[in-house]
């Protein structure tokens, strides 16, 4: 998961088990790519389908990868 443009980190509610929030930010002037398939990501998203917090939408995948647009970030959560 070595990508000098992401900076990736995860928030976690304690009082819950459930609903961890993955936050994902492209320092780059072009898109990068998040592997969804790495074991962290898996521990903080688990398999659902994911949702930016901010904007509600459902992000840009590419071959089980997340997109991340230039100069963009995303608060995750899965569905």
């Amino acid at each position: 998961m070595e990508n000098p443009h992401l900076f990736v980190f995860s928030r976690f509610n304690l009082t819950r088990t459930t609903g961890g929030v993955l936050v994902v930010v492209n320092f780059d002037a072009h898109p990068q790519y998040l592997d969804l398939n790495h074991p962290y990501i898996k521990s903080v998203l688990g398999i659902g389908h994911v949702k930016d917090l901010v904007s509600g939408d459902t992000p840009a995948m590419f071959k089980d990868k997340l997109v991340i647009p230039p100069y963009h970030f995303y608060w995750l959560t899965d569905q």
